[in-house]
């Protein structure tokens, strides 16, 4: 059981201590606005970042944890978009940007390079993987590695590596059945073939106004919020998750 908080304030979190994993949805900036250009070699730059300000203030972090079973952290969402301008604010899925490929690459490769070895790192879940078994490719502005250098960047690494290795899988749409519609099994296939072990699901259930309590459990056969599957899709998904020798992570999601 853990909790995914928000790269801002996974500090201020009180009950570490009940939890089996610290987790971060780490979308940390991997290049400050205020320096120069780093391009062509971003990737090093990003590495660079990670090594020298991410990575000391996690273990500073974990140093001051008072006494607890050990907690070794997991990135309960890390991800880049395939845009220029993706490691300014890697958690803006609506910024502007042209394709880039290349960012996605090197984004992805000195998260990878700067993470390998530490022994208080568990292991990741990357954003995003969709339902839809054709979503991705050249030109596709989304979170997603398919058919981008980033994907065989994924491969080589989960290949090579033993902590814990995971893809987010999300909704292509907003309907209650989009996790059980065809396609889904192809797509998750392919997310196997990246050397992943683990997938997390990301039901969403939402709230009118925050001092209100929960509208209410998932449905069984429909979803009355948009965006939220209902359980039977659940079912289905986890289902052929297993078919593929996946885990599964079930991260619900509370939205406003």
């Amino acid at each position: 059981v853990t909790y995914a908080a928000d790269y801002h304030t996974y500090s201020d979190i009180p009950f570490w201590g009940a939890l089996d994993y610290i987790g971060i949805n780490a979308y940390f900036p991997l290049w400050d606005d205020n320096q120069p250009d780093p391009l062509p070699d971003s990737m090093m730059y990003f590495a660079g970042t990670w090594k020298t300000v991410w990575i000391p203030e996690i273990e500073e972090f974990i140093e001051n944890l008072p006494p607890l079973p050990e907690k070794p952290v997991i990135f309960t969402e890390v991800g880049y978009r395939s845009t220029s301008g993706a490691s300014h604010d890697p958690g803006n899925g609506q910024a502007t940007g042209v394709y880039d490929e290349r960012e996605q690459r090197n984004c992805y490769m000195a998260t990878l390079h700067s993470l390998l070895g530490k022994p208080w790192f568990a292991g990741w879940f990357w954003h995003e993987w969709t339902t839809n078994p054709n979503q991705g490719g050249p030109g596709d502005l989304s979170y997603s590695p398919k058919g981008k250098p980033a994907q065989e960047v994924l491969r080589r690494w989960n290949a090579a590596i033993g902590s814990q290795r995971g893809l987010a899988m999300t909704q292509d749409g907003s309907n209650s059945y989009k996790y059980q519609e065809p396609g889904v099994e192809v797509s998750l296939a392919r997310l196997r073939a990246t050397g992943a072990e683990w997938v997390s699901i990301l039901p969403q259930g939402w709230m009118n106004d925050t001092n209100k309590a929960y509208l209410g459990p998932i449905r069984v056969f429909d979803s009355a919020w948009w965006h939220s599957p209902c359980s039977t899709s659940l079912v289905k998904v986890i289902d052929w998750a297993r078919e593929c020798s996946l885990r599964v992570m079930l991260k619900p999601h509370v939205d406003c």
